[in-house]
């Protein structure tokens, strides 16, 4: 429903067709009786798309010649021409309006999928007689004044003191590590317990050994000796820049075009070294290097040769793949670790918070708090008994290895797992204090 309190009779229709599965976007437009019904998440997708169109077209600075836009009226240039440069230019997005950044959305991951599914949309409705599409455009002249005009009424649109602000880092809209406990020992034990096969187990060791991020857990894990191609996006990079053909995959960690190559079996092997280097390129290209166990490599060189070679047509470069014989994916993670999670939760009688990204700030809160044990204990302190000015002292010394493990951009995103292990250590002891000052104050108070 609009602002005005009218349906968008064309979206609903739109969407009731496309979550019961009559529209096919990879297809085309298909009109035929529903066999497939999308998940709560898809169709979640599917709605906000269109949503933020309809409260694009309600917005009235986005489109200052024209007011507000009714859904039937919607020409295709204002699409291509503006709401797409508004999106692209980052004026369109709610770190602008939190903060007065202009940053761009992702072009693949967001403005692709939401023009994509609009159109769709909208050549629905036109087939149904709904709205007239495509309509006549102005010309590229009138085109780029309305857009400028537009760019310069959003702009002023915001509070005067946001729009004096110094433009600041990238607004994080990823929740706060603080808001989610890392998994607790007895937790880790039964999920891995509970993993299905080999695979699982490795994956998740992986993710507490090395806090990849999800992607970069799936896109860094080469095998040495097979023939790699980049993909398109890679390929395009100006550094490092990598082969535009196939080639064959080695382990060197001097070597640019081997990033995300695992170690070789002769390494996991033969090598003294408790931990092993891999170089991987994370978020916004960003090149790091990890560390793997040498035991976890060996038992993921056990698994490539007793169960990955056995799998008919896996010709994929990857070291893990799914049932498919193909690249282990986001979903395929994603799957294996929610099946063991519900499974260690039937097992402990209780409910655990678990995602891909939790098993990451586990990793996070575990090094920070194994750094600052070790500081601790080299300069004779008891690691179970720091106070907190001693907790924010070692742990101010352990945020800069742990930023570079976790490939943050700023400081500060590291500097919440040392407020969250202050907070959770010292604080639970300070509250002990408490209590028993309360005790001591009221006495046994259950007697009352």
């Amino acid at each position: 429903m609009g602002d005005d309190g009218e349906y968008l009779d064309g979206f609903n229709f739109y969407l009731q067709a496309r979550c019961s599965g009559q529209i096919q976007l990879s297809k085309g437009i298909i009109n035929n009786v529903a066999t497939y019904r999308r998940s709560e998440n898809s169709i979640r997708a599917i709605g906000y798309n269109l949503t933020n169109f309809a409260t694009w077209l309600y917005c009235e600075e986005c489109h200052p010649d024209l007011g507000v836009i009714h859904w039937t009226d919607v020409a295709s240039w204002l699409l291509d021409d503006l709401y797409h440069e508004h999106m692209k230019q980052g004026l369109w997005t709610q770190e602008f309006r939190a903060t007065g950044n202009e940053f761009s959305l992702n072009s693949t991951t967001t403005m692709k999928g939401r023009l994509k599914e609009i159109k769709s949309c909208y050549q629905w409705m036109a087939a149904e007689n709904l709205v007239e599409w495509p309509k006549s455009k102005p010309t590229l002249v009138e085109r780029q004044k309305a857009l400028g005009r537009s760019l310069t009424a959003l702009r002023q649109s915001l509070p005067e003191d946001l729009r004096l602000l110094d433009v600041e880092p990238k607004y994080n809209r990823r929740q706060d590590p603080g808001d989610w406990s890392p998994l607790a020992p007895e937790e880790l034990r039964e999920i891995l317990g509970h993993m299905s096969g080999r695979l699982g187990v490795l994956v998740t060791l992986l993710y507490l050994w090395t806090g990849m991020r999800l992607q970069e857990l799936i896109s860094n894990t080469l095998v040495p000796g097979t023939i790699h191609l980049r993909s398109e996006n890679e390929r395009r990079l100006a550094s490092p820049r990598f082969p535009k053909k196939p080639y064959q995959l080695r382990y060197d960690t001097n070597d640019n075009t081997m990033i995300g190559v695992l170690p070789d079996e002769e390494t996991s092997f033969s090598s003294d070294d408790f931990m092993l280097p891999m170089k991987i390129m994370g978020k916004r290209r960003k090149i790091r290097t990890v560390h793997i166990p040498a035991y976890l490599m060996r038992a993921i060189w056990r698994y490539f040769v007793l169960e990955r070679r056995k799998v008919s047509g896996a010709t994929s470069s990857a070291m893990f793949i799914n049932e498919q014989s193909a690249r282990l994916n986001a979903r395929n993670v994603s799957y294996l670790i929610s099946t063991a999670r519900k499974a260690a939760e039937r097992q402990l009688g209780q409910r655990i918070q678990l995602t891909p990204h939790v098993l990451r700030h586990t990793f996070a809160c575990l090094a920070m708090e194994g750094i600052i044990a070790g500081r601790a204990a080299e300069d004779g302190h008891d690691p179970e008994k720091l106070s907190l000015d001693q907790i924010e002292r070692y742990g101010t010394e352990s945020t800069a290895i742990l930023q570079e493990w976790l490939g943050h951009a700023l400081i500060k995103d590291t500097i919440r797992y040392l407020r969250q292990l202050r907070l959770g250590r010292a604080g639970l002891r300070y509250l002990e204090f408490f209590t028993s000052a309360v005790e001591e104050v009221v006495g046994d108070a259950t007697a009352f």
